[in-house]
Protein backbone atom coordinates (compact mmCIF):
# COMPACT_ATOMS: atom_id res chain seq x y z
CA UNK A 1 0.00 0.00 0.00
CA UNK A 2 1.46 3.44 -0.93
CA UNK A 3 2.33 5.71 1.97
CA UNK A 4 1.01 9.20 2.69
CA UNK A 5 2.33 11.85 5.04
CA UNK A 6 2.31 15.65 5.28
CA UNK A 7 5.07 18.16 4.56
CA UNK A 8 4.79 19.98 7.91
CA UNK A 9 2.90 19.73 11.20
CA UNK A 10 -0.78 20.67 11.02
CA UNK A 11 -2.93 21.98 13.87
CA UNK A 12 -6.70 21.66 13.50
CA UNK A 13 -9.44 23.23 15.59
CA UNK A 14 -12.49 20.98 15.97
CA UNK A 15 -15.56 23.04 16.93
CA UNK A 16 -18.39 22.10 19.25
CA UNK A 17 -21.99 22.44 18.10
CA UNK A 18 -25.40 23.26 19.50
CA UNK A 19 -28.74 22.02 18.23
CA UNK A 20 -30.98 25.03 17.71
CA UNK A 21 -33.74 22.61 16.82
CA UNK A 22 -33.98 18.87 17.29
CA UNK A 23 -37.26 17.20 16.42
CA UNK A 24 -37.82 13.46 16.26
CA UNK A 25 -40.43 12.64 13.67
CA UNK A 26 -40.97 8.98 14.49
CA UNK A 27 -39.51 5.50 14.44
CA UNK A 28 -38.41 4.05 11.09
CA UNK A 29 -38.94 0.52 9.82
CA UNK A 30 -35.21 -0.17 10.23
CA UNK A 31 -35.40 0.57 13.97
CA UNK A 32 -33.74 3.97 13.77
CA UNK A 33 -35.55 7.26 14.27
CA UNK A 34 -36.27 9.94 11.68
CA UNK A 35 -34.95 13.29 12.88
CA UNK A 36 -34.77 16.88 11.73
CA UNK A 37 -32.17 18.98 13.49
CA UNK A 38 -30.63 22.41 12.96
CA UNK A 39 -27.00 22.44 14.12
CA UNK A 40 -24.53 25.28 14.41
CA UNK A 41 -20.78 25.18 15.05
CA UNK A 42 -19.58 27.33 17.94
CA UNK A 43 -16.30 28.77 19.22
CA UNK A 44 -15.45 26.01 21.68
CA UNK A 45 -12.73 23.78 20.25
CA UNK A 46 -10.79 20.58 20.70
CA UNK A 47 -7.28 20.82 19.24
CA UNK A 48 -5.90 18.14 16.94
CA UNK A 49 -2.16 18.15 16.22
CA UNK A 50 -0.92 16.11 13.26
CA UNK A 51 2.77 15.42 12.61
CA UNK A 52 4.54 13.48 9.87
CA UNK A 53 5.70 10.11 11.20
CA UNK A 54 7.09 6.75 10.14
CA UNK A 55 3.73 5.05 10.82
CA UNK A 56 0.19 5.81 12.00
CA UNK A 57 -0.36 6.51 15.69
CA UNK A 58 -2.95 8.33 17.75
CA UNK A 59 -2.93 9.46 21.36
CA UNK A 60 -6.42 9.04 22.77
CA UNK A 61 -7.61 11.75 25.16
CA UNK A 62 -7.51 10.83 28.84
CA UNK A 63 -10.56 8.88 29.93
CA UNK A 64 -11.59 7.81 26.42
CA UNK A 65 -11.02 4.08 25.73
CA UNK A 66 -9.23 3.33 22.48
CA UNK A 67 -12.27 1.39 21.24
CA UNK A 68 -14.43 4.52 21.65
CA UNK A 69 -11.99 6.92 19.99
CA UNK A 70 -13.73 8.14 16.85
CA UNK A 71 -10.56 9.77 15.52
CA UNK A 72 -8.82 6.39 15.41
CA UNK A 73 -11.74 4.97 13.44
CA UNK A 74 -11.63 8.00 11.12
CA UNK A 75 -7.97 7.32 10.31
CA UNK A 76 -8.67 3.65 9.61
CA UNK A 77 -11.54 4.49 7.26
CA UNK A 78 -9.47 7.16 5.47
CA UNK A 79 -6.82 4.52 4.77
CA UNK A 80 -9.46 2.21 3.34
CA UNK A 81 -11.03 4.96 1.22
CA UNK A 82 -7.73 6.21 -0.18
CA UNK A 83 -5.85 2.93 -0.46
CA UNK A 84 -2.85 4.60 1.21
CA UNK A 85 -1.11 3.95 4.50
CA UNK A 86 -1.18 7.06 6.68
CA UNK A 87 2.18 7.92 8.20
CA UNK A 88 0.86 10.42 10.72
CA UNK A 89 1.06 10.99 14.47
CA UNK A 90 -2.20 12.43 15.79
CA UNK A 91 -2.80 13.93 19.23
CA UNK A 92 -6.14 15.26 20.46
CA UNK A 93 -6.42 17.81 23.27
CA UNK A 94 -9.96 17.96 24.65
CA UNK A 95 -11.73 21.16 25.69
CA UNK A 96 -15.25 20.19 24.62
CA UNK A 97 -16.96 18.30 27.47
CA UNK A 98 -17.23 14.58 26.75
CA UNK A 99 -20.68 12.99 26.18
CA UNK A 100 -22.42 16.31 26.76
CA UNK A 101 -24.38 16.67 23.51
CA UNK A 102 -21.91 19.22 22.12
CA UNK A 103 -20.47 16.94 19.46
CA UNK A 104 -16.89 16.69 20.70
CA UNK A 105 -15.97 13.22 19.50
CA UNK A 106 -17.96 13.62 16.28
CA UNK A 107 -16.26 16.93 15.61
CA UNK A 108 -12.80 15.47 16.15
CA UNK A 109 -13.57 12.71 13.63
CA UNK A 110 -15.31 14.97 11.11
CA UNK A 111 -12.65 17.67 11.27
CA UNK A 112 -9.93 15.07 10.74
CA UNK A 113 -11.76 13.48 7.79
CA UNK A 114 -12.35 16.90 6.20
CA UNK A 115 -8.70 17.94 6.49
CA UNK A 116 -6.90 14.70 5.69
CA UNK A 117 -9.51 13.87 3.07
CA UNK A 118 -8.66 17.07 1.20
CA UNK A 119 -4.94 16.37 1.44
CA UNK A 120 -5.53 12.86 0.09
CA UNK A 121 -7.66 14.21 -2.76
CA UNK A 122 -10.81 12.41 -1.59
CA UNK A 123 -13.93 14.14 -3.04
CA UNK A 124 -16.38 15.69 -0.57
CA UNK A 125 -19.12 13.17 -1.30
CA UNK A 126 -16.73 10.33 -0.49
CA UNK A 127 -15.64 12.12 2.68
CA UNK A 128 -19.31 12.24 3.60
CA UNK A 129 -19.61 8.48 3.07
CA UNK A 130 -16.63 7.89 5.34
CA UNK A 131 -18.03 10.20 8.02
CA UNK A 132 -21.47 8.55 7.89
CA UNK A 133 -19.94 5.20 8.84
CA UNK A 134 -18.75 6.65 12.15
CA UNK A 135 -21.80 8.47 13.50
CA UNK A 136 -24.85 10.53 12.63
CA UNK A 137 -23.32 13.92 13.59
CA UNK A 138 -19.93 13.34 11.96
CA UNK A 139 -20.78 14.47 8.37
CA UNK A 140 -21.93 17.85 9.72
CA UNK A 141 -18.41 18.59 10.94
CA UNK A 142 -16.82 18.26 7.49
CA UNK A 143 -17.63 21.97 7.15
CA UNK A 144 -18.49 24.77 9.59
CA UNK A 145 -21.61 26.87 9.91
CA UNK A 146 -25.34 26.22 10.15
CA UNK A 147 -26.94 23.11 8.65
CA UNK A 148 -30.13 21.08 8.64
CA UNK A 149 -29.67 17.36 9.16
CA UNK A 150 -32.38 14.85 8.33
CA UNK A 151 -32.89 11.11 8.02
CA UNK A 152 -30.92 9.55 10.85
CA UNK A 153 -28.93 12.81 11.02
CA UNK A 154 -26.37 12.07 8.31
CA UNK A 155 -28.10 13.92 5.44
CA UNK A 156 -26.95 17.52 5.83
CA UNK A 157 -27.86 20.71 3.97
CA UNK A 158 -25.99 23.94 4.65
CA UNK A 159 -28.19 26.89 5.60
CA UNK A 160 -26.92 30.29 4.37
CA UNK A 161 -26.36 32.45 7.43
CA UNK A 162 -24.19 35.47 8.23
CA UNK A 163 -25.62 36.55 11.60
CA UNK A 164 -23.44 35.96 14.64
CA UNK A 165 -25.14 34.54 17.72
CA UNK A 166 -23.90 34.07 21.26
CA UNK A 167 -24.50 31.14 23.56
CA UNK A 168 -24.33 30.60 27.31
CA UNK A 169 -23.76 26.90 27.99
CA UNK A 170 -23.63 24.78 31.14
CA UNK A 171 -23.14 21.05 31.59
CA UNK A 172 -24.99 19.43 34.52
CA UNK A 173 -23.17 16.83 36.58
CA UNK A 174 -25.10 13.96 35.09
CA UNK A 175 -24.05 10.67 33.53
CA UNK A 176 -26.72 8.52 31.90
CA UNK A 177 -25.65 4.99 31.06
CA UNK A 178 -26.15 4.41 27.33
CA UNK A 179 -27.51 7.97 27.17
CA UNK A 180 -28.80 8.28 23.61
CA UNK A 181 -30.40 4.83 23.52
CA UNK A 182 -31.91 5.36 26.97
CA UNK A 183 -33.48 8.66 25.92
CA UNK A 184 -34.83 7.25 22.67
CA UNK A 185 -36.46 4.39 24.59
CA UNK A 186 -38.01 6.97 26.95
CA UNK A 187 -39.84 8.74 24.15
CA UNK A 188 -43.63 8.55 23.96
CA UNK A 189 -45.86 8.99 20.93
CA UNK A 190 -46.70 12.53 22.05
CA UNK A 191 -43.02 13.50 21.86
CA UNK A 192 -42.88 13.06 18.09
CA UNK A 193 -43.48 16.11 15.90
CA UNK A 194 -43.54 17.07 12.23
CA UNK A 195 -40.31 19.11 12.13
CA UNK A 196 -42.14 22.33 11.23
CA UNK A 197 -40.60 24.43 14.01
CA UNK A 198 -37.06 23.48 13.03
CA UNK A 199 -37.78 23.95 9.32
CA UNK A 200 -39.27 27.39 9.99
CA UNK A 201 -36.30 28.42 12.14
CA UNK A 202 -33.86 27.36 9.41
CA UNK A 203 -35.83 29.33 6.82
CA UNK A 204 -35.92 32.48 8.95
CA UNK A 205 -32.20 32.35 9.73
CA UNK A 206 -31.41 31.84 6.04
CA UNK A 207 -33.23 35.13 5.39
CA UNK A 208 -31.04 36.99 7.89
CA UNK A 209 -33.80 37.36 10.47
CA UNK A 210 -33.16 37.51 14.20
CA UNK A 211 -33.64 34.20 15.95
CA UNK A 212 -37.20 33.44 17.04
CA UNK A 213 -36.60 31.79 20.40
CA UNK A 214 -40.10 30.29 20.39
CA UNK A 215 -38.95 27.98 17.57
CA UNK A 216 -35.93 26.63 19.48
CA UNK A 217 -36.84 23.13 20.63
CA UNK A 218 -35.45 19.71 21.55
CA UNK A 219 -37.51 16.53 21.81
CA UNK A 220 -35.18 15.08 24.43
CA UNK A 221 -35.97 17.83 26.94
CA UNK A 222 -39.00 16.06 28.41
CA UNK A 223 -37.26 12.78 29.28
CA UNK A 224 -34.17 14.67 30.48
CA UNK A 225 -36.30 16.68 32.90
CA UNK A 226 -36.84 13.48 34.92
CA UNK A 227 -33.19 13.74 36.06
CA UNK A 228 -32.81 16.15 39.02
CA UNK A 229 -29.38 17.48 38.02
CA UNK A 230 -30.65 18.42 34.57
CA UNK A 231 -33.87 19.93 35.92
CA UNK A 232 -31.99 22.04 38.49
CA UNK A 233 -29.76 23.48 35.76
CA UNK A 234 -32.74 24.34 33.56
CA UNK A 235 -34.40 26.03 36.54
CA UNK A 236 -31.24 28.07 37.24
CA UNK A 237 -31.31 29.41 33.67
CA UNK A 238 -34.99 30.27 34.03
CA UNK A 239 -34.43 32.10 37.34
CA UNK A 240 -31.72 34.16 35.62
CA UNK A 241 -34.30 35.29 33.06
CA UNK A 242 -33.69 32.99 30.11
CA UNK A 243 -36.50 33.20 27.56
CA UNK A 244 -35.67 29.70 26.34
CA UNK A 245 -33.22 27.07 27.56
CA UNK A 246 -32.89 23.68 25.88
CA UNK A 247 -30.43 20.79 25.80
CA UNK A 248 -27.97 20.39 22.96
CA UNK A 249 -28.23 17.02 21.27
CA UNK A 250 -29.08 14.35 23.82
CA UNK A 251 -27.67 16.55 26.59
CA UNK A 252 -27.02 16.91 29.34
CA UNK A 253 -25.54 20.29 28.27
CA UNK A 254 -28.06 23.14 28.14
CA UNK A 255 -27.84 26.54 26.49
CA UNK A 256 -29.56 29.86 25.92
CA UNK A 257 -29.00 31.98 22.82
CA UNK A 258 -28.44 35.75 22.63
CA UNK A 259 -28.12 38.35 19.90
CA UNK A 260 -25.03 40.11 21.34
CA UNK A 261 -21.98 39.34 23.43
CA UNK A 262 -23.09 41.93 25.98
CA UNK A 263 -26.43 40.22 26.51
CA UNK A 264 -24.68 36.87 26.98
CA UNK A 265 -22.25 38.31 29.51
CA UNK A 266 -25.00 40.02 31.48
CA UNK A 267 -27.03 36.82 31.58
CA UNK A 268 -24.03 34.73 32.66
CA UNK A 269 -23.44 37.22 35.48
CA UNK A 270 -26.97 36.63 36.79
CA UNK A 271 -26.76 32.87 36.44
CA UNK A 272 -26.53 31.05 39.77
CA UNK A 273 -25.74 27.47 38.84
CA UNK A 274 -25.70 24.44 41.16
CA UNK A 275 -22.43 23.95 43.04
CA UNK A 276 -19.52 22.85 40.89
CA UNK A 277 -21.00 24.02 37.58
CA UNK A 278 -19.85 26.96 35.49
CA UNK A 279 -21.10 28.78 32.42
CA UNK A 280 -19.25 28.97 29.10
CA UNK A 281 -19.86 31.73 26.56
CA UNK A 282 -19.32 30.90 22.89
CA UNK A 283 -20.31 32.40 19.56
CA UNK A 284 -21.45 30.90 16.29
CA UNK A 285 -18.73 30.41 13.67
CA UNK A 286 -19.40 30.53 9.96
CA UNK A 287 -16.03 30.03 8.24
CA UNK A 288 -13.79 27.00 8.57
CA UNK A 289 -10.96 27.85 11.03
CA UNK A 290 -8.69 25.24 9.40
CA UNK A 291 -8.98 25.88 5.67
CA UNK A 292 -6.06 28.31 5.31
CA UNK A 293 -3.63 25.83 6.89
CA UNK A 294 -4.98 22.99 4.74
CA UNK A 295 -4.59 25.17 1.64
CA UNK A 296 -1.00 25.92 2.60
CA UNK A 297 -0.15 22.20 2.78
CA UNK A 298 -1.95 21.57 -0.50
CA UNK A 299 0.20 24.25 -2.12
CA UNK A 300 3.33 22.40 -0.94
CA UNK A 301 2.26 18.96 -2.11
Amino acid sequence: MPEFSIQAPLRLFAPAKVNLGLEILGRRDDGFHEVLTLMETISLFDVIDIHPAASKSITSPAGIPDDDDLTARALDLLEQASGRRLCLRVTVEKSIPVSAGLGGGSSDAGTLIGAIGQLLGIPLDEQHDVASKIGSDVPFFLTCGLALASGTGTDTTLVPDSVRRWYVIAVPDLEIQGKTGTLYRSLQSGDFSDGSRTSQLAHELSQGLAIDRSLVTNTFQRPLMTYPAFRETIEAFERAGSQVVVPSGAGPSVFSVFATFGEAVQFAGRLNLPDGLFATIASSIVSDPNQSRIDYLLSKS
